[in-house]
């Protein structure tokens, strides 16, 4: 605390309600950052008391503080302390005596300001500074004087937060040992700030301490991956990262060949960018619009000419299928729509109610209505994907189990002539033998959609 004295005053008053026949002597000694230190006295008087007032507070008459201060001796040099107050604050002493024979004194102040307190400043630091595709861990120093620490990570391009920002913004920190902490749901290959402070008991900041981070390249998509609304994914054989909202399941890694080839091009959700390099394929976690059943339409319409996808039931071509049935729906009427007569309520219901529902990242394909063969895949790989979603629990569906009934984006051409067909696969326990069949586009099953990234 600081000792110096920031106002030192001798007052001798006549005024204010005394005769002026004996003055009162008022003199400020010390002043702190809490406390003030004066000696007052009044010779030969029979009573004398002073009282601290608020510099902004009306100056009492001499017969209200005689009845309410704090009575010290008249005739001694004594010195008084009154502590408790606030730093640099403005104050008043204000003192009076009753004389011999019953006459007042005038009152005698003395105004003085408090000093400031000298700030109790922490300090804290940052080490072990670790980045991976996703995240940065690290170890937070903080000294003896800190109180609280908070630390944050945000893009390059926002530069250092300053103190109140990573505090009111960040997250706090257990000071009460050395522990490691992580920042997770980080762009790969991307430039950032970590940043972090401590707080003393004072409330005073410490110099932020921070450091640049860059994450690491994405690590290669692995089957049971998470996919995240933001375009990542993380690996399986750990939680989801905390904050960021699970889509799907990784269900294949890179481009498929080995269970069913796939020769198509694909774009970005707006149809602008190619996406070259394929991480992986994606299924939904749920069914579009809680499991309801959709036509995949146009039986009857279309007639040989079909939409004009895929005919076989062994390729991995439904983001191909999708496009080929978007692009003859726009031809008819437009667009897709719920038409079961003259339109394709199942693509429909994959790609215009399922984006509504979870919208997909705009790094990926968007969503589409899967191959035949791509949901067949489902059937083959049903134990890691539904361990997967069983982890996830909440709305989460099997991929595999009762009334995993699915329209494929595959169409069936009838070798005898007649009018296409589509086909469907059952992920259901309960049949044995084939999971893929096909049916009239009038019949009605579940969609379960993709996406590519």
């Amino acid at each position: 605390m600081a000792l110096s004295v920031a106002c030192l005053v001798s007052v001798s008053c006549e005024e204010n309600g005394g005769d002026g026949t004996q003055a009162v002597s008022l003199d400020i000694k010390e002043v702190t950052d809490v406390s003030v230190s004066f000696t007052v006295s009044a010779s030969d008087a029979e009573l004398l008391t002073y009282r601290l007032v608020s510099e902004y507070d009306a100056l009492p008459d001499a017969e209200t503080l005689l009845r309410t201060g704090i009575q010290a001796n008249p005739a001694s040099q004594q010195v008084y302390t009154v502590g408790g107050l606030y730093p640099n604050t403005g104050y008043r002493i204000v003192a009076a005596a009753q004389l011999s024979g019953g006459s007042l004194s005038a009152v005698a102040e003395a105004a003085f300001t408090t000093m400031e307190t000298d700030a109790v400043v922490p300090s804290i630091s940052l080490s072990d500074v670790t980045p991976s595709s996703s995240s940065v861990t690290f170890i937070l120093v903080p000294d003896s004087k800190t109180e609280e620490a908070f630390y944050i990570c945000v893009p390059k391009t926002s530069g250092v937060p300053d103190a109140e920002t990573v505090a009111s913004d960040g997250f706090r920190a257990d000071i009460s040992e050395k522990l490691q902490y992580s920042v997770s749901g980080l762009l790969s290959e991307t430039e950032y700030i970590l940043a972090a402070v401590a707080r003393s008991s004072d409330g005073t900041y410490s110099e932020v301490a921070h450091a640049d981070v860059v994450t690491l390249d994405a690590a290669p998509a692995v089957m049971g991956d998470w996919y995240y609304s933001d375009g990542t994914w993380s690996s399986g054989s750990e939680d989801p990262v905390s904050g960021k909202e699970c889509i799907g399941i990784v269900v294949h890694a890179g481009r498929s060949s080995t269970y069913g080839s796939d020769t198509g091009t694909y774009y970005t959700k707006d149809g602008h960018s190619r996406i070259d390099n394929i991480n992986g394929y994606v299924v939904s976690l749920t069914e579009v619009a809680g499991g309801t059943m959709y036509a995949w339409g146009s039986w009857g319409v279309d007639g040989d000419d079909g939409a004009g996808t895929s005919h076989v039931s062994s390729d991995f071509m439904g983001y191909y299928n999708t496009s080929r049935i978007k692009a003859k729906a726009e031809e008819k009427s437009g667009g897709l729509s719920l038409d079961a007569e003259d339109n394709y309520p199942a693509t429909y219901a994959a790609v215009v109610l399922y984006e509504d529902e979870v919208p997909a990242p705009e790094t990926s394909s968007g969503w589409f209505l899967p191959s035949a063969q791509q949901l067949n895949y489902l059937m083959v790989q049903h134990d890691v994907i539904n361990a997967a979603i069983d982890k996830l629990g909440g709305e989460a569906v099997p991929v595999y189990g009762s009334g995993c009934t699915y329209w494929s984006s595959s169409e069936y051409w009838n070798q005898n002539g007649s009018m296409y067909w589509s086909y469907y696969v059952r992920l259901d326990p309960a049949y044995v033998g084939g999971n893929i069949d096909y049916q009239r586009k009038s019949n009605e099953y579940k969609v379960r959609p993709w996406l590519v990234f």
